[in-house]
């Protein structure tokens, strides 16, 4: 799943405690948007690229989102009244205002038309990769030689 720049510097902050904000992905704080925009994904994105007014949201079902070894899964549940319209991207932040909060991540793709006589579940899984563990290995390695005391 595509990330952004902005969900990658949220998370480093996390990591090591130092984030302004208690805007967590969790169940109360992780929201699932769609939108009808196809533009392609770029990590600099913020928000999704389609007109506000073709943006919709669902805060996350029962249990989401939820971790099952490296994998994350984050669950909305588009009722009648939301979301009728072509989706071409999905994403996850972590606030319900059109562009406020931090995009984690956006995938476009043609998803199909939604009808106000249906209800679309969306789910969208992130992969926590041992390729972003090592790349965390040369920082920490600096951190303990520089830890280490000093002889001297």
């Amino acid at each position: 799943m595509p990330g952004t720049t902005a969900g990658r510097n949220l998370i480093a902050t996390m990591i090591v405690g130092t984030h302004s904000t208690n805007a967590y992905y969790g169940s109360t704080g992780a929201v699932m948007w769609v939108s009808s925009s196809s533009a392609a994904h770029a990590t600099s994105q913020t928000h999704l690229q389609g007109l506000t007014l073709t943006c919709s949201n669902s805060t996350m079902e029962s249990g989401y989102p939820s971790i099952a070894t490296n994998i994350i899964q984050f669950r909305g549940v588009l009722t009648t009244d939301r979301g009728n319209i072509q989706w071409g991207e999905i994403g996850v932040t972590n606030a319900t205002s059109t562009g406020s909060g931090t995009l984690l991540f956006r995938l476009p793709d043609a998803y199909g038309t939604k009808t106000c006589t249906q209800t679309w579940q969306v789910t969208a899984c992130v992969s926590i990769t041992t390729a972003f563990m090592l790349s965390l290995g040369p920082v920490i390695v600096a951190a303990l030689r520089f830890l280490q005391p000093m002889v001297g």
